[in-house]
């Protein structure tokens, strides 16, 4: 009988315990960059909210602009590694993206490139644009690369990109 009862009190201790595996956690060890599918454990299809926060737990913090929120998940040192801005009418990830150099795409890209790399990997961009203030946009079909003085500041992928998504805003092309 007593050992009926601790595996009962063990199973209720777990069932308590199951909202606390949606708190914030450490992110995955996966940092690969696929374009146009995931940043890691993030992915943009077929993920929805839940699938998110299974994955990746809660994020550190949320923000909400128009019909999308913005997640983002990280460590005390890097605390926007990664961001994913969903999109809530269609209920599933937009955009995701890092500003880490922790992730890599297969071939090595990071934060922290230099532009002459990334082109040298992949090729001319559809758009290419930088601004006065020496930023810069590269923009492939399913990744685009946030350059500041020749180096990758942020990558961002999406299922689909467009010039004219980029027609506006402080680097556009």
């Amino acid at each position: 009988m007593g050992l009926f009862f601790s595996n009962t009190v063990i199973a209720a201790m777990m069932v308590a315990l199951l909202p606390l595996s949606a708190i914030a956690q450490p992110l995955s060890d996966d940092k690969v960059i696929v374009p146009g599918t995931r940043i890691g454990a993030a992915e943009l299809a077929p993920a929805d909210q839940g699938a998110l926060f299974r994955e990746l737990g809660e994020p550190n913090r949320t923000e909400r602009e128009g019909g999308h929120e913005y997640y983002m998940y990280g460590t005390e040192v890097e605390p926007d590694a990664l961001i994913v801005d969903f999109d809530l009418v269609k209920d599933e990830p937009f955009e995701i993206s890092t500003t880490s150099s922790a992730y890599h795409t297969q071939d090595g890209l990071r934060v922290g490139s230099a532009e002459q790399t990334v082109r040298a990997h992949l090729g001319q961009p559809i758009c290419a644009a930088r601004n006065a203030e020496g930023s810069g946009v590269m923009i492939y079909d399913k990744v685009w690369f946030l350059t500041s003085n020749g180096a990758v500041t942020r990558i961002a992928i999406r299922d689909h990109l467009s010039p004219d998504e980029f027609r506006t805003g402080p680097v556009h092309c």
